[in-house]
């Protein structure tokens, strides 16, 4: 029996009593039913739209940055594509005159000069050319390396313009004096070059060990071509005075020589 009969008049009949949870579960009277949805859309949906917005301002920024780095690497590798074509055919050219100057030994019948300063000076640059720059990609852009070539070819300019002129009994004055009076700075600057730039090779032969023979073999032989190249520098001492001391000799030949003969005429 109820205890309040005028609620039951109230309620009906044959309507049940609502449970103290479904009481709790309803929503309070007044507008905040109708705006509770609305809320509720808005606070899930407007931060998607954010978090869509920004991943798509996020893409565009991960886009143009890959687009720059792209560019960039593209830029790169074109400059060292460029730089490594200009060097190969500078070393081509390096190749093909030195070349055309190993004959040098043939022509010291023709020209009457000296078959072992010639062979000396023609074989350090094939070892300089071929066992040294060629073989060590690393270094060919050092600044030894253009020093020794600049040097090279001022003197070969100089040296078979003097011989041109000489053997067609036409030999300006200008040209006598550049061919023994050039080699007096030109020979010291090349031999420095040539020092710099095996100095700066060592490291690489060190790590790579080219040219070196280890043992055990079946010839039973070994070479270290670091070591040698060592021993090459330590050879330049005493064999650079000879050659440009050889040099003096001739200078003092040729210009003074001819100066005494003409005061006497």
């Amino acid at each position: 029996m109820s205890r309040c009969p005028g609620a039951a008049a109230r309620r009906g009949v044959g309507e049940k009593r609502p449970s103290r949870l479904q009481l709790s579960v309803l929503p309070p009277p007044g507008p905040l039913p109708r705006l509770l949805p609305a809320s509720l859309f808005l606070s899930f949906y407007l931060p998607g739209l954010r978090r869509k917005g920004r991943g798509k301002s996020h893409g565009v920024q991960r886009r143009g940055r890959r687009r720059r780095r792209q560019q960039l690497v593209g830029r790169e590798g074109e400059r060292q594509e460029g730089q490594a074509v200009a060097g190969r055919g500078d070393h081509r050219l390096a190749h093909l005159l030195q070349h055309h100057h190993d004959r040098g030994i043939v022509h010291c019948a023709i020209v009457h000069t000296s078959v072992l300063v010639t062979g000396v000076q023609v074989s350090s640059r094939i070892f300089m050319v071929w066992f040294i720059t060629h073989s060590i990609k690393q270094i060919q852009n050092e600044e030894s390396v253009i020093l020794f070539l600049v040097v090279w070819t001022v003197t070969e300019i100089t040296r078979y313009s003097f011989y041109t002129f000489n053997m067609l009994n036409h030999l300006p004055y200008f040209i006598k004096w550049a061919r023994y009076n050039f080699f007096i700075i030109l020979y010291p600057v090349g031999v420095v070059g040539e020092l710099l730039t095996i100095y700066t090779a060592l490291p690489y032969v060190k790590r790579s060990g080219m040219y070196s023979v280890r043992l055990p073999n079946k010839y039973n032989v070994s070479f270290d071509y670091y070591y040698f190249l060592l021993i090459v520098m330590v050879s330049y001492v005493p064999l650079f005075p000879q050659l440009y001391f050889h040099m003096l000799r001739q200078r003092r030949r040729v210009l003074h020589g001819e100066v005494i003969v003409e005061k006497d005429d």
